[in-house]
């Protein structure tokens, strides 16, 4: 009879199609998991020989054990860990809460010749990984009593009470880590562009300057999230995201903007930041809430921009736009993009890892779906839709009315 804990980790893959998740092992290395929950399997997979007890000695029987590692080596072999492309950070509240941030990236996989919507995720917060396995095998020394554990929902509160202090200083370890690992690659970097000139100008070159810059900026993110933020998340309270004095619309826009400038270039085309003729009082204008809660919002809004992007249908230019305006209490963005999104995708656009007909592998929409709530908790409106051959998703962000210099 199979293990009930391992059914329960089942029903919550069920939700999501394929994801790759690394996380940090037991021994003090990295373990890479692939979820693959329409084949109702779990593959583990680490880059050390050992780690004690895996995801394959819980869940893959053992004359499959072979045949699931290589299954991973494949894959994995492929997909790079390191993206220079769309990069986002999520953050958001678990039912207690707590933070939660994953640091994501959308891509493609080819497998067994079938594709699938992929995302590649690092959990900051702490990972996934290790509460579930932490609660599993906590909840067998315990006993009959506590194992198996009767609901998904017994499942999550019995993580959560055993692991938020431990996993939240182990994502800020992890953050630490990566900050710290990237200092002698840059140096490295810097060191090896001396001796070559001729390699420093190339595009693969440039491809890992801007992966390694990208990852210092949301290892940065995430450690001011931890430190500034997360006691107004404890708090439960959507308020606390309106604190007045705010932050600066223009100087934000323009930062998350410069972030996705080359994954632009590698379509073909740019990103345009449009101001109304006379932007003097945009200028002033001063957001309400967190810059990391907006800064986020706009991350997932260009990323699906960037996804949906179709140069068949341009019109002038080709250019992505973000088009900004305000009134006494809110400020406007749209962001625009050629492209259509299916009728079906507009009507469930901020439900998270929704699946449509004719793409029943793919869970969509996850980045759109965070980009709704922090928007709803601070008290604003995003939407989206078809425009004459464009994709618009608008956002109504509230301003500071009393900040205009």
């Amino acid at each position: 009879m199979p293990d009930e804990g391992a059914d329960l980790i089942h029903a919550l893959l069920d939700q999501i199609p394929v994801s790759f998740w690394m996380s940090r092992g037991r021994d003090g290395g990295y373990e890479i998991v692939l979820w693959n929950a329409a084949a109702s399997r779990i593959y583990g997979y680490t880059k050390q020989e050992a780690i004690g007890s895996s995801f394959l000695d819980l869940f893959v029987d053992e004359p499959q054990k072979d045949q699931a590692r290589e299954d991973a080596d494949r894959i994995i072999a492929g997909v790079p860990l390191v993206v220079p492309a769309v990069n986002c950070i999520a953050v958001d509240r678990d039912r207690h809460g707590n933070p939660v941030a994953l640091l994501t990236n959308a891509f493609r996989v080819e497998f067994e010749g079938e594709s699938f919507q992929a995302e590649l995720a690092v959990d900051l917060t702490p990972s996934r990984f290790l509460q579930h396995t932490d609660a599993y095998y906590r909840a067998k020394r315990e006993g009959p009593d506590h194992a198996p554990l009767r609901t998904l929902e017994a499942f999550l509160d019995h993580i959560t009470e055993l692991n938020s202090r431990q996993l939240a200083l182990w994502g800020r370890t992890f953050a630490h880590e990566i900050r710290s690992e990237l200092v002698p690659l840059r140096q490295a970097l810097r060191q090896l562009a001396e001796d070559n000139p001729s390699l420093s100008g190339t595009d693969e070159f440039r491809d890992i300057e801007r992966s390694v810059g990208s990852l210092r900026l949301l290892s940065d993110n995430f450690l001011s999230f931890q430190a500034g933020f997360q006691p107004d998340l404890r708090a439960g309270n959507p308020q606390a995201f309106a604190r007045p004095g705010g932050f600066d619309l223009l100087d934000t826009v323009r930062a998350v903007t410069d972030e996705f400038a080359y994954a632009a270039t590698q379509l073909g085309t740019d990103i345009a930041l449009v101001l109304p003729d006379d932007p003097g009082r945009l200028n002033r204008t001063r957001l309400l809430g967190t810059r990391e809660a907006f800064t986020n919002t706009m991350r997932n809004v260009l990323s699906n921009s960037v996804k949906h992007y179709d140069r068949s249908l341009t019109h002038g230019d080709g250019r992505i736009t973000v088009t900004l305006a305000r009134d006494k209490s809110f400020a406007g963005i749209a962001v625009r993009n050629p492209g259509q999104m299916p009728q079906s995708q507009i009507d469930h656009g901020f439900e998270p890892f929704y699946k449509d007909a004719q793409n029943p592998s793919e869970g969509m929409h996850l980045g759109l779906s965070i980009a709704h709530q922090w928007t709803k908790e601070v008290g604003g409106r995003i939407s989206i839709a078809n425009q004459a051959d464009q994709v618009l998703v608008s956002i109504l962000w509230p301003c500071d009315a009393h900040g205009d210099a």
